[in-house]
Parts: structure tokens; C-alpha cells; sequence
């Protein structure tokens, strides 16, 4: 997924839920001598007409604690919310890996 923030001042996603999942954090991946670790983030700054693609061994979103179980081409409700109070819901569909 690739957030972009198409305005003049840098954003922050702030949190990301889903009615699907429990909870949901920002992580990022960072190698550590070298093991794969992934860190958690309080927020995901996007500059200024800038953008943040989210991806395995990168930034991603972590989505914990499924209220149900999930099969391929299943589609997941996601809301992202910003530091500037903007909000984006969207879908996303399940991917097998």
C-alpha cells in the first residue's frame, strides 16, 4: 500500500483500526546484526507531497488478534487516522503469500 499525502505540510498517520482486528499497529522492520526485527512506531510521518509505501521488511501495518480467519481475496475494512484529523477508510483485500 502506498500512503501519499498530495498536501504542503508533512502528515502523520496516528492509528489504524479495523473492525476485523482487535488491534492494529505501525511497525517497521530494521535489521539487527543481521536478524529481522520489526519495531513498533507510534506514527507514520508522510512529508510534504510525499509518500510511504508499506511493505513487508519495511514500514506495514500489523494486524493483531483476527475476529475471524481469513482466506485469500477476502476483502478487510481498514480507517486510518491522521495527526491533521483526517480520516480514510478503505478496503483491502487478503493476499496469500
Amino acid at each position: 500500500m502506498t500512503i501519499s499525502n498530495n498536501s504542503t505540510h508533512k502528515v502523520s498517520l496516528e492509528k489504524a483500526s479495523s473492525p476485523e482486528f482487535k488491534k492494529i499497529e505501525i511497525h517497521r522492520t530494521e535489521m539487527h546484526e543481521g536478524m529481522a526485527q520489526m519495531m513498533r512506531q507510534s506514527h507514520l510521518q508522510i512529508e510534504a507531497q510525499g509518500n510511504v509505501v508499506l511493505k513487508p521488511g519495511s514500514y506495514h501495518l500489523m494486524l493483531m488478534e483476527p475476529i475471524r480467519p481469513f482466506k485469500a481475496d477476502d476483502k478487510v475494512q481498514l480507517h486510518l487516522r491522521f495527526d491533521n484529523g483526517e480520516v480514510i477508510d478503505m478496503i483491502a483485500v487478503v493476499q496469500k503469500r
